[in-house]
């Protein structure tokens, strides 16, 4: 049995702790990009929001006093980072089963343990990745602990395009233009990446001058007949991502971008960041201890008898450049 190796070495169901790194699979590996790990001590997340300011530096000569300027432009988030944490139940026989090494029970057992493990770490990846688009929204509304909380959103406001859209007759290329010189203005970054989803990018389909730049091209007719999860277009990248999620809140099924909008950043991944917290844990000699997720341990329980296996990982992702990044609603 070679999947997660790293965690089936220590998972010996007597409470053992291990972190361990992440499957290959990942649901949207571009998105994992632009939001680089930085791990801090504790769970409270304190992060700078900048107020970027594009001004250029003024020259002087060798040996003049340097121009003085003022401090940026921060403002602070302060928040206790939400646990992503997921547990399941062996019962006793299988805790029985693993311990029996080398029969063909604790051979069975262990596929079990890790199939369940396996099952929790891509739980968690999708807390992560919708921490992530949510941080890439107008609401950054999360459920902790059975109640709804909502983290200041940096966004002043959506984006609208001169013509919705929907229309064929839009004017995207025009929109887009704007958009890219009001980034570049505000934050000195460039406009490189589009998300958006199946319903939206079928808009760009349609538009008249799109159609009229691409037709009788192999391109244009994959476009139409099969659709494309990355595009080249306008000078930019458009990935399209179609995946849902039932929130906790509401109990309704939601994508995680919803119809009609289009989400654009920039190439470089300074803009944003995912801060990644210590997890807190009951370790072997039944003291807290702390360590970076994702962390995997188990605690026996007499009543069911068994063990309860628990996986949990702490951060949070933040835009901390928001005038690097346009959230349209197009349509």
């Amino acid at each position: 049995m070679n999947r997660l190796p790293e965690i089936l070495q220590v998972q010996n169901i007597t409470g053992a702790v291990k972190a361990f790194d992440w499957t290959d699979e990942f649901p949207f590996k571009k998105l994992a990009w632009f939001f680089p790990e930085d791990k801090v001590k504790g769970d409270r997340a304190i992060i700078d929001i900048i107020n970027n300011n594009n001004e250029a530096p003024q020259f002087v000569s060798p040996g003049a006093r340097a121009v003085s300027r003022g401090m940026v432009d921060r403002g602070t988030l302060a928040i206790r980072m939400p646990y992503i944490k997921e547990s399941f139940f062996l019962n006793a026989e299988l805790v029985s089963q693993l311990r029996e090494a080398g029969k063909t029970e604790a051979q069975s057992a262990v596929a079990v343990l890790a199939e369940e493990l396996e099952e929790s770490t891509r739980r968690v990846q999708r807390g992560i990745e919708l921490l992530k688009f949510k941080a890439l929204s107008t609401d950054y509304s999360i459920v902790l602990d059975g109640r709804l909380v909502t983290i200041d959103s940096p966004y002043d406001s959506d984006h609208t395009p001169t013509t919705n859209w929907n229309a064929a007759s839009a004017d995207i290329r025009g929109d887009i233009a704007a958009w890219k010189e009001l980034v570049t203005k505000t934050s000195g970054r460039r406009l490189a990446y589009a998300f958006l989803n199946d319903k939206t990018v079928g808009y760009i389909y349609k538009n008249e001058l799109v159609n009229a730049l691409l037709p009788g091209t192999s391109f244009a007719e994959r476009l139409m007949l099969e659709g494309v999860e990355e595009l080249r277009l306008f000078g930019l990248t458009w990935l399209v991502y179609d995946s849902y999620y039932i929130d906790p809140w509401d109990g309704q099924t939601k994508a995680y971008i919803p119809d009609n909008v289009v989400i654009f950043v920039p190439s470089s991944p300074d803009w944003s960041k995912l801060q990644v917290g210590q997890v807190h844990y009951v370790n072997d000699q039944k003291e807290i201890a702390k360590d970076w997720g994702p962390v995997s341990w188990t605690e026996i329980t007499e009543n069911p008898v068994g063990a309860t296996v628990y996986v949990a990982w702490c951060g949070l992702a933040v835009v901390t450049v928001p005038n690097a990044v346009v959230i349209a609603t197009v349509a």
